[in-house]
């Protein structure tokens, strides 16, 4: 399959805007989160793709810290990541109004602690250095379309229905004791719509934000094994994740970030607690997501 260099462009565009970027929060919002004065996710990007096939292999690591609040502002063991996926377009019609891909990928993630997992007595969680260590295959489909508006405005939708699965025989790696209260299968579904006004295109406020904003929804379930926890225990087993994001002025690729987070905590061995926290900060801006790519078999 061969694509016009418009199409390729919008691929590699649609392949990078579906993986994690960089965010950093003011305080620990407002919610059941601990006493923090920042929570910082800083990833990076970087991309082999083929222009004429087209699939292109993206590595992703990423690393989330959050500093305490607290007598010599600690920082908790960071949550480290390291992702590599495969993207591969899938062939479409002139009629298709979106453009779509599968993907499939592999990450790891860990706190780079060696201590034990549990307190003496076998019930408490080491939350302070116990060794946190899995690993998860993840796939998914993603459907994208990018418009060029009249007014000089852009704007894009996409769709990401995916699943990470933690596979059983990573407990060689990471220890039963994460495996059997963290969840092992965990479908997903995403929707972000967005984009982008030039400063000329309306003098309209409500207009102006509205092209300025983008907003990206996400829920999911934890399904499988959880230490007793029924199927249906929504506190426990439902993720929901929100995040709007409004385009900085003179900085497209920087935004204000409000995100309401309510599910399993994401930060390594702290997985254990159920988040209910709404937090304001800033982030990159998806609409205008860009990484360095190495190009082999280019036209």
């Amino acid at each position: 399959m061969v694509v016009s260099e418009a199409d390729f462009g919008m691929f590699n565009r649609q392949v990078h805007i579906g993986r994690d970027q960089a965010f950093l929060t003011i305080g620990n919002g407002f919610g059941n989160q601990e006493a923090l004065l920042w929570e910082g996710q800083f990833a990076t990007q970087y991309a082999i793709a083929h222009k004429s096939k087209p699939w292109a292999l993206v590595f992703n690591p990423k690393a989330v810290i959050r500093m305490v609040d607290g007598e010599s502002f600690p920082l908790r063991p960071p949550s480290f990541h390291v992702d590599v996926s495969y993207h591969r377009l899938i062939q479409s019609t002139k009629e298709d109004k979106f453009q779509k891909l599968w993907y499939f990928g592999i990450g790891h993630h860990s706190n780079g602690q060696s201590g034990i997992f549990y307190l003496p007595g076998d019930s408490v969680v080491n939350l302070e250095n116990g060794n946190f260590a899995q690993n998860n295959l993840e796939t998914g489909l993603q459907l994208f379309r990018n418009e060029h508006l009249s007014n000089g405005s852009t704007s894009f939708q996409f769709l990401n229905i995916y699943a990470r699965i933690t596979p059983k025989f990573s407990a060689e790696w990471s220890g039963v004791e994460t495996l059997d209260r963290l969840g092992f299968y965990r479908p997903f579904i995403t929707y972000g719509v967005g984009g982008r006004a030039p400063e000329s295109a309306s003098s309209n406020v409500f207009q102006k934000l509205k092209a300025n904003s983008n907003l990206i929804l996400s829920t999911g379930y934890i399904i499988g094994e959880m230490r007793g926890q029924p199927e249906n225990n929504l506190d426990k087993r439902l993720i929901i994740d929100a995040q709007y994001q409004y385009v900085l002025p003179f900085f497209k690729d920087l935004a204000f970030m409000a995100r309401y987070y309510r599910g399993q905590d994401y930060y390594n061995i702290r997985f254990s607690n159920t988040l209910s926290v709404l937090t304001l900060g800033f982030s990159s801006n998806i609409g205008t997501i860009k990484a360095p790519v190495s190009y082999v078999g280019a036209n």
